[in-house]
């Protein structure tokens, strides 16, 4: 339907997978930037996770507070 153009060689990729040391992503307000808002550190569940992430991230913004938003959330893992 599209032209994509050439095929893209394949080639081995060698960097760190975004996780974080608990394995939990990391979702929620930044805790020093204002109207900055963080979902990452799914490693190589992005996939899965992501759609459940970027939903509580929206209820998030849009005022939701309940355990499983503050648990996520950057500023509790602030120590």
């Amino acid at each position: 339907m599209l032209p994509l153009g050439e095929a893209v060689p394949d080639s081995l990729w060698h960097g760190h997978r975004p996780c974080l040391p608990d394995m939990v992503p990391l979702v929620g307000p930044a805790p020093r930037h204002d109207g900055l808002w963080f979902d990452f550190g799914h490693g190589h569940h992005g996939l899965t996770l992501g759609p459940t992430t970027g939903l509580i991230l929206a209820e998030m913004m849009e005022g939701r507070d309940d355990a499983l938003a503050r648990a996520l959330s950057p500023v509790s893992r602030v120590n």
